[in-house]
């Protein structure tokens, strides 16, 4: 799951929009736009710290843990991975 993927998730589950959410980080709706839909294709890199704001704002915990040495993770964890295929990255989060 990319990160634009992921804010859409929270945003889906907590009924909020995108102006919603930028209003509660006191950014532009047009910021958020960027960092989910970008312009022409090309997506707004987040910061962690941006990551870790629009998850406060959102009422969730981004957490970075180390890897569990049995593979799996708690029910209802959102992974951010480009690195993971599709149908793994889907097993993972709460779709």
């Amino acid at each position: 799951m990319k990160i634009n993927e992921a804010i859409n998730a929270m945003l889906d589950n907590r009924g909020c929009t995108k102006a919603d959410l930028a209003f509660k980080m006191g950014t532009t709706p047009q910021a958020i736009y960027q960092y989910v839909n970008g312009q022409k294709g090309r997506l707004t890199s987040v910061t962690v710290d941006t990551a870790f704001e629009i998850a406060d704002a959102l009422d969730y915990t981004l957490a970075l843990v180390p890897k569990s040495r049995t593979g799996r993770l708690p029910d209802g964890t959102m992974v951010i991975d480009e690195r993971l295929t599709e149908k793994r990255a889907r097993k993972y989060s709460k779709e």
